[in-house]
């Protein structure tokens, strides 16, 4: 399985730009609405805040240094963007009244987000231990995972591919989505939507 390199993405982002930037969008979008969304609750606001992380990304696309983990710079983005937002629920009650969470509610979200490390130290570390956990899975176990996660094959497409049953496929997901969860117990308002 051919992975990207971060810097191989960043500098087809900086010189092909569109492409590169519908393979960003179309791998992060779910999964950056389903983390803000666990902040903010509400499905639209949501979409609009990751939508504005992806127009920061677009923006600042030549900015961009190779060097970046484009996990922790997009989460980080997507981060800042629904503190913004949580900052304004907190203050104006013209936020707070379109708003679906309380004041309340918005300053503890706001406490947590702000406390969430989304630096690149912190995605190298889920890269690493997310490897040595996989290295540790059964052969038949982290193949399926591998699939499912990283090629995103559907189950029908996994068992088919490795000629065992949908029910074999869903029983190696749920031991392999298990033992990840163990292993990135410090690290799960990530990990949730990382993998």
């Amino acid at each position: 399985m051919a992975i990207i390199s971060d810097a191989h993405i960043i500098d087809g982002l900086k010189k092909e730009g569109e492409y590169f930037f519908d393979i960003l969008f179309n791998s992060y979008f779910s999964r950056l609405k389903a983390f803000v969304f666990e902040y903010v609750s509400d499905e639209e606001v949501a979409k609009n805040l990751v939508q504005d992380t992806f127009v920061t990304l677009w923006m600042r696309r030549k900015e961009l240094d190779e060097a970046i983990n484009i996990n922790a710079w997009l989460y980080s983005t997507a981060k800042f963007h629904c503190l913004n937002y949580l900052r304004n629920v907190k203050v104006s009650n013209a936020f707070r009244e379109q708003s679906k969470i309380s004041k309340l509610q918005a300053e503890l979200n706001y406490y947590s987000l702000s406390e969430l490390d989304t630096s690149d130290l912190t995605f190298k570390e889920i890269e690493r231990i997310v490897e040595d956990t996989l290295e540790q899975l059964p052969e038949q176990c982290r193949k399926v995972f591998m699939l499912s996660r990283f090629e995103n094959k559907k189950n029908r497409e996994i068992a088919e591919e490795l000629n065992i049953s949908v029910k074999t496929v869903e029983s190696h997901m749920s031991k392999a989505l298990k033992t990840m969860r163990v292993a990135l117990k410090d690290y799960l308002p990530l990990f949730i939507h990382f993998i």
